[in-house]
């Protein structure tokens, strides 16, 4: 059913659809800004984050999605450079931000109430800026209560702070020397738990001439004994891999490895590993290995499928925990072709952000699902079907995003990469039945949904931003309707 539009509060536009409540906010002129970060729900408003270089600013919005104000959180210096926000609590959200005083760089994190006013804030470390370069890069737990701030030194050194937001003390303050391989070629992914566990995923001699030494390290560091560093050696030799993804599951502490392996070439797979385990077993627990049959490479690619024994530009796009320690693993075909790639763009400064990118297809098509047992084996598989091609977006309005419900899983995404547009979903229950629903039709209605980069604010609602010629807008989709 196609989406009704109505017209309401002058520039507030309310779709419906069976089921679902669709609010679109009036659009905001973001030519000048650098980025910007959905804050989602504090108390009974929605934030939007603004950073417009020098300048930095939060939007509230009302539950209609009705622009209230806007507000310039306060810094103690004018020029600070912002790492990371969040908003872990109902009542507040945070903002972690670095500024430099001579030679000395200062990490702090303030933390504010619905209003943007000042309510903590607290040093979490300093450093000597001017001996290194490489810039400090953060990662939240999934229950927003823990924060690690690290940066790599001299290719070996690793700077590792773990901030307890909760506590509002600093639990883990190391530098770790790791001189096996090139650490900012080798380190793969970093994840926090939601206890202050912080774990990364280093990758050795992942090329097809060294692949007979081909090895992973995971590396952990526990906020109780943080001097040192627990190491899990997982050996690949013989192959080599084109993509890999680390996941912790922290309601049933279980770690979970997942990969696309190949016996030849980066960019395509024979088939996928898992290691899947409890804390406990993860030193002693194998990896298992599974070649794609015949009859999903078949599902895949249909009439193409003669003679294929690989999967072609496949990645890794997510993993969602069971309540029973199993795990949907879901990959999605990405891709990017050049166009002309030894065309040198003229080097001027414009206001398109995508000049730089320009001469680039982003295709993101068809995805393939595998639920896994607790001990690592596949028991069903799906594979669902799209088509997403753009040239010159950086991709951003492609690939895909999941809503999680206790019940169900829904996968939304554009049906097309253009402004008259369908928005889908497929839903998914934990046996593998899914069904293909049409969400909404943007046509005539100003709206280039960045479905990927949405936010799940609810366990009904979600915030999608919608950008299109230089304007950024907010839409809220209800399901709850």
């Amino acid at each position: 059913m196609r989406a009704i539009l109505t017209i309401c509060l002058m520039s507030f536009f309310y779709f419906f659809l069976p089921a679902q409540q669709v609010i679109q906010s009036e659009e905001l002129n973001i030519r000048s800004h650098v980025a910007f970060h959905l804050l989602g729900k504090i108390d009974d408003v929605i934030l939007l984050y603004q950073d417009k270089g020098y300048e930095k600013d939060i939007v509230a919005f009302d539950q209609n999605m009705v622009r209230l104000s806007t507000r310039t959180p306060y810094f103690e210096k004018k020029r600070v450079n912002v790492l990371d926000l969040s908003s872990h609590t109902d009542s507040s959200f945070h903002i972690i931000y670095s500024y430099k005083e001579k030679s000395t760089e200062y990490l702090k994190i303030n933390s504010y109430n619905k209003s943007v006013e000042l309510i903590d804030s607290a040093s979490i470390a300093i450093n000597e800026a001017f001996q290194y370069f490489s810039p400090f890069q953060t990662e939240f737990s999934e229950d927003g209560s823990k924060v690690s701030i690290y940066k790599v030194y001299n290719n070996q050194e690793f700077r590792l702070v773990v901030y307890d937001i909760h506590r509002k003390e600093t639990i883990v303050d190391e530098t770790y020397n790791i001189a096996a391989g090139f650490l900012e070629d080798d380190l793969n992914q970093v994840i926090l738990s939601n206890s202050g566990e912080f774990w990364m995923v280093l990758q050795h001699f992942n090329q097809k001439g060294k692949k007979e030494k081909h090895h992973m390290q995971i590396l952990r560091v526990k906020p109780e004994s943080s001097a040192e560093l627990d190491k899990f050696l997982v050996p690949l030799q013989g192959i080599v891999t084109s993509d890999v993804f680390l996941s912790y599951n922290d309601e049933q502490e279980r770690m979970g490895l997942f990969g696309l392996y190949s016996e030849k070439d980066h960019y395509k797979a024979d088939g996928f590993f898992v290691l899947n385990t409890t804390l406990e077993r993860v030193s002693d627990t194998d990896i298992q290995f599974y070649s794609f049959t015949d009859n999903t490479i078949n599902d895949l690619y249909g009439k193409d499928a003669k003679d294929k024994t690989t999967i072609d530009n496949f990645v890794i796009a997510d993993i969602i925990w069971r309540a029973d320690g199993g795990a949907l693993l879901i990959m999605e075909m990405s891709y990017d072709f050049y166009r002309r790639p030894n065309y040198v763009a003229p080097s001027y400064q414009t206001s398109d952000p995508f000049r730089s990118r320009a001469w680039t297809n982003h295709l993101n098509e068809d995805m393939l699902l595998y639920s896994i047992s607790p001990d690592s084996k596949p028991e069903w598989t799906k594979v669902i079907y799209k088509r997403q091609k753009s040239q010159d977006d950086q991709g951003i309005y492609s690939s895909f995003f999941t809503f999680k419900t206790p019940s169900r899983l829904r996968l939304i995404f554009n049906d097309e990469i253009k402004t008259s547009n369908t928005v889908s979903e497929y839903i998914f229950d934990s046996t593998g039945r899914v069904k293909r629903n049409s969400l909404l039709n943007t046509e005539y209605q100003n709206l280039k949904l960045r479905i990927k980069d949405a936010l799940q604010i609810s366990s009904t609602e979600l915030l999608v931003p919608s950008q299109r010629s230089g304007f950024l807008s907010l839409v809220k989709i209800d399901y709850s309707i």
